[in-house]
């Protein structure tokens, strides 16, 4: 599933199957999971930059997991997204019942901070944002997302072993300081010990 290919293999590989999409030639089931569990480059904004992430922690184990702002743009709207790879997961936000596979979360200077729980049989998680803004249309707000709108990217910085740091830029500027958010992800050390 996971290749240990070098970046610019991840990036000439994942072009050779969206070209065989694009003249209509179908992909194999090994190539459709290989697009979903490897990360995706933006390579317009440098091979460094990041359209969504793929996290690689253990399988079969269960994680807390923290989303902080760091900083964001004041004119900006943005959420951070996590979702478990291939549907082979579940994710638990304390105090509410329901059971996710995909999440997203507007972080503000007045809600900063979010923490749920994450378990994964195959132990992927994908990371990307969104952009919301106004608009003219009906609702007066539409939104975009990194890992399909060719102006948003994001760039990694491993801060520790579990704490990683994403800045991201928005559709209108070309700087990576429009929206910086962490993920700290810490291992329970019993599955019964989380509330998945």
């Amino acid at each position: 599933m996971v290749t240990n290919m070098s970046q610019k293999q991840n990036i000439d590989y994942r072009n050779s199957l969206l070209q065989k999409l694009k003249i209509g030639e179908r992909l194999s089931s090994s190539e459709k999971i290989w697009l979903q569990v490897n990360p995706a480059y933006n390579v317009s904004y440098g091979e460094d930059a990041l359209a969504f992430d793929i996290l690689q922690l253990h399988p079969n184990a269960k994680y807390s997991v923290q989303l902080s702002l760091k900083d964001m743009n004041p004119k900006g709207i943005f959420q951070s997204w996590f979702t478990c790879v291939l549907g082979d997961g579940v994710i638990s936000i304390p105090g509410d019942s329901k059971k996710y596979q995909s999440i997203r979360f507007r972080l503000t200077k007045d809600e900063p901070t979010i923490t749920f729980d994450f378990y994964s049989e195959n132990g992927l998680a994908r990371v990307e944002y969104a952009q919301i803004y106004e608009t003219n249309n009906s609702t007066g707000i539409n939104s975009v997302k990194s890992d399909w709108y060719p102006k948003l990217a994001m760039k990694k910085k491993e801060l520790s072993k579990n704490k990683i740091a994403y800045s991201c830029k928005s559709k209108d500027n070309e700087d990576f300081n429009s929206f910086i958010f962490i993920i700290e992800i810490k291992k329970y050390d019993c599955l019964a010990c989380s509330g998945l």
